[in-house]
């Protein structure tokens, strides 16, 4: 489990709820990076040292999203509310095990069994800790969340858009 790491990426904005985050790190014993910039930058690594994580968690600032899912194992979306989370998206590309808030897209491409509900410290530590004690379990929970991803690209959805305009201008046959 020490070997384990995890990674946040977002605006570091109210509605992210990494102060939530880091209130259930106090119970999750692997480190966690948080990448990000934003209005609460200081006031997280504030409460970071409050709470007793801050030999846990680290905030780089700004990062490259994808570089930060690539050298970890477990991405964790705490936000209160969601649209298509491009993050989500790219970690499970990656083939990352992702526990998120029930909000977004999340429900929708995530097995249910990772999925908490917003503002829960307590949860998201449950199931942050239920991945590290069996990351195989994990991995294998997320086979078919890793072939939708995979399926979802912005090539694809080019292809959809033309598709509908050339259906659009293209005189019925």
């Amino acid at each position: 489990m020490a070997n384990l790491r995890a990674a946040a990426i977002g605006r570091m904005v109210p509605v992210k709820a990494f102060d939530v985050l880091l209130k259930a790190w106090q119970d999750i014993p692997i480190t966690l990076t948080i990448g990000g910039d934003g209005k609460l930058l200081q006031e997280l690594r504030i409460q970071s040292q409050e709470l007793d994580v801050n030999d846990r968690v680290d905030f780089p600032g700004w990062v490259d999203g994808t570089e930060l899912i690539r050298s970890v194992d477990i991405v964790v979306m705490p936000s209160h509310r969601e649209g298509f989370s491009y993050v989500i998206l790219e970690a499970l590309q990656l083939e990352k095990i992702v526990v998120s808030t029930n909000t977004g897209c999340a429900p929708d491409i995530l097995p249910q069994d990772y999925l908490v509900d917003p503002g829960d410290p307590k949860s998201i530590a449950q199931k942050v800790n239920a991945v590290c004690a069996d990351i195989d379990k994990a991995q294998s929970d997320f086979i078919g969340s890793w072939k939708l991803a995979r399926s979802l690209t912005i090539e694809k959805m080019a292809r959809e858009i033309e598709d509908v305009y050339y259906s659009l201008v293209s005189p019925s046959q």
